[in-house]
């Protein structure tokens, strides 16, 4: 049995109980969609890992396009995912389009040549995952991923059209509005848990907008208390296990914020709370658990849901109060584009769509005194 493995670029590594040490690079996926791989072998680490990057070079180069032209639907698959997905695209995407071939493209389309895919039997998954239970949203990734790697395939010369791009998504039904706080909820939700140890992430959250990994990712060194800024750079990732920083990869989303009263209260409140409680901090992050540690997001939207309860308002998620504060920007007559900058929005599209609906004059009037609702906890008056 191997003693150790660990994942790399594209590629695994492991140690055998005898001391002997292997490789695998993925090269694709079967009928079933499960991985196909070219194993290494070697006396030494070094041995196999060199063997396995000059072989993962030659697919990133363009070198290796699995069976040519007659290639099947699931060989492509893998060949997109680890060449042109995995070694530039965050693990969390990655893991998406990962999950999409291996549970439904890959065991229903796997085995048909790629050059004889066609637009029907796309259309018949579709119909197929539908009828299964699966929600549109749902069967939207799907076919997203599928066109994906399929304009690859185009690009590279392996087929003559996308036949998932011939076929439609299915319509999601139109909510009335996004759901989110009003400004009277936001006081009373942060007047119930102003002695929660998590009110300064919401309250920060509710007055800047970011999202769930910036904000756990959000650093000391990152906040200006002079100018009243926030740097908004990185975010808080689980990978192979372990929360890390990741780097914001997108300009839109590296920004600059300013900071209202509320937010510097909340974070001056996280990092006194830092100093009472004395864990070590080897991150610098502004905002931990009780126990000094990064705060896992699940764990967050768990608690959140909770005490939104517990204050008599709806289970929101944590992406909801970014929904909110959206929201009542534009209630409160803030121009799209800056939304859009708060909010780290790639296009202005996006943020229109979201958030451009009509606002009543009470709404607007409701969202110019966002703040000093929020200053109701005499945690956060300035």
């Amino acid at each position: 049995m191997a003693k150790r493995q660990r994942r790399a670029d594209g590629y695994t590594v492991g140690q055998w109980a005898n001391g002997g040490w292997w490789s695998r690079v993925t090269t694709g996926y079967n009928e079933q969609g499960n991985p196909k791989r070219k194993a290494f072998y070697g006396n030494t680490r070094a041995e196999v890992v060199e063997r396995a990057q000059a072989f993962k070079q030659k697919i990133d180069k363009g070198g290796f396009a699995p069976e040519g032209r007659d290639t099947t639907v699931a060989a492509w698959l893998g060949h997109w995912l680890e060449s042109f997905i995995r070694p530039h695209r965050e693990p969390k995407t990655t893991g998406y389009y990962e999950g999409f071939i291996r549970l439904h493209i890959g065991p229903a389309l796997g085995r048909i040549p790629l050059r004889k895919l066609t637009a029907a039997k796309v259309r018949e998954l579709m119909s197929a995952k539908a009828a299964e239970g699966l929600s549109p949203s749902t069967v939207r990734g799907l076919r997203a991923t599928l066109r994906a790697a399929l304009n690859q395939a185009w690009k590279d010369g392996l087929i003559d059209q996308n036949v998932a791009q011939k076929v439609a998504p299915p319509k999601i039904e139109a909510k009335d509005e996004p759901m989110h706080l009003t400004p009277e909820q936001v006081g009373r939700f942060l007047d119930n848990i102003r002695n929660h140890p998590l009110s300064p992430l919401f309250a920060f959250t509710l007055s800047t907008g970011v999202r769930i990994g910036e904000a756990t990712g959000l650093r000391l060194s990152d906040i200006d208390f002079e100018k009243r800024t926030a740097r908004i750079a990185v975010q808080l990732q689980r990978i192979d296990g372990k929360l890390q920083h990741k780097s914001l990869k997108s300009k839109s989303a590296r920004r600059t914020l300013h900071l209202a009263d509320t937010a510097i209260a909340a974070v001056k409140a996280a990092k006194a709370a830092q100093l009472i409680d004395g864990p070590a901090n080897p991150l610098g992050l502004v905002f931990l658990n009780t126990e000094g540690r990064p705060l896992d997001q699940k764990y967050i939207d768990k608690r959140l849901k909770a005490l939104l309860v517990a204050a008599g308002l709806p289970p929101l998620s944590f992406h909801k109060l970014r929904h909110t504060v959206a929201s009542l920007m534009v209630a409160g007559g803030v121009d799209l584009h800056q939304v859009k900058e708060q909010l780290g929005h790639s296009q202005i599209s996006l943020t229109a769509n979201l958030y451009a609906h009509g606002v009543s004059e009470a709404e607007r009037r409701a969202a110019n005194v966002l703040d000093e609702i929020i200053k109701r906890g005499t945690l956060y008056e300035s």
